[in-house]
């Protein structure tokens, strides 16, 4: 009976549905689709179109943090009970109810151990989201700084559900170092857009579901801040005078871009790269088959390279890349 009552309700939500997608009948056939399995629930909070299709994201109404996010079908009035549809919008509740939890459980243990968030690297509902926050490391002793985040992660697990699932105990982070004014705290709600990152350079770490600290080992440059055409151009410069100098030669096409980087084993402001480089080029800098790099370091904070070193011969037998693994983390 009551399942007769739910094909009623959302057929008769999905009948008046025009034949063309909308913002409206999406939003319309995702809002029944959550009536029909939990009544009174939810309320539409954005609808975008991306990819051809809409996608929907649903609030629960007691709760910000808990939202789901479901790309509707081409139609959206073929999303009916026990359609693929149906399906899809019962694996986003799920994800979206656990997000939600594990959200809501960093953001009061952040709160309450005086580490600022900034918000979400990512907007998307997901319960594998990398949170940024704001933290002073020193640049040659991060240890003290991320000792800070030991009672967090700690009151982040106290406060989850005693029923989440264990990955759920592991978490993710972006760390910016301050600049200028201190910066405020975000309440951390998906769907909400990304904060804008400095244009110094950024931090990635995390802990996995056993972890109880976070490990200045394990720290990351993020590599969007490699993501710039200066200083592609600045590595691959250098990289080119070091060939020029050298009696074998080799040059280095202007497509290049920067591979296997590690951050300095202790400093902050140092990384390591190679830049592939060919031993035969093609005129005027076109594309050519690496078989060879160049090794640097960089300063961050100068803007200087140092340790220039030519590395020949780098393929395998199989002419897959072979290049040693370079100093740092």
């Amino acid at each position: 009976m009551l399942m007769a009552r739910m094909w009623i309700t959302l057929a008769a939500a999905l009948f008046a549905l025009p034949a063309c997608a909308s913002p409206k009948s999406a939003a319309d056939a995702a809002l029944a689709l959550a009536e029909a399995h939990h009544p009174g629930k939810f309320s539409v909070t954005a609808t975008r179109l991306e990819k051809n299709r809409y996608r929907v994201v649903l609030t629960a109404k007691d709760d910000a943090f808990t939202r789901v996010a479901l790309f509707m079908d081409a139609d959206p009035a073929d999303c009916l009970l026990g359609s693929t549809c149906d399906a899809r919008f019962q694996r986003a509740y799920t994800e979206g109810v656990a997000a939600g939890a594990k959200l809501k459980a960093l953001d009061t243990a952040l709160a309450g151990c005086g580490v600022t968030a900034v918000g979400l690297d990512g907007a998307e509902v997901s319960t594998n989201f990398r949170t940024i926050i704001e933290l002073d490391m020193a640049t040659t002793d991060q240890r003290p700084a991320l000792a800070r985040l030991t009672p967090c992660v700690a009151a982040f697990r106290q406060a989850l559900p005693t029923d989440a699932a264990p990955a759920i105990r592991a978490l993710q982070f972006r760390i910016q170092r301050p600049g200028g004014a201190p910066a405020q705290r975000v309440p951390l709600r998906f769907e909400e857009g990304v904060p804008a990152l400095p244009k110094a350079p950024t931090y990635l770490t995390g802990v996995t579901e056993e972890e109880t600290a976070l490990a200045p080992e394990k720290l990351r440059l993020a590599p969007d801040y490699l993501r710039t055409t200066k200083l592609h151009e600045k590595f691959a410069a250098t990289a080119q005078v070091a060939l020029a100098a050298d009696p074998a030669g080799g040059g280095v096409s202007r497509m290049t871009f920067a591979t296997g980087v590690r951050l300095d084993p202790a400093r902050l402001d140092v990384i390591r790269a190679y830049v592939p480089a060919c031993s035969v080029p093609e005129p005027n800098g076109r594309p050519c088959r690496t078989d060879m790099a160049v090794s640097l370091r960089y300063d961050l904070t100068t803007g200087q390279t140092s340790e220039v070193a030519i590395v020949r011969d780098i393929r395998d037998s199989r002419g897959s890349l072979a290049l040693p693994p370079l100093r740092g983390r």
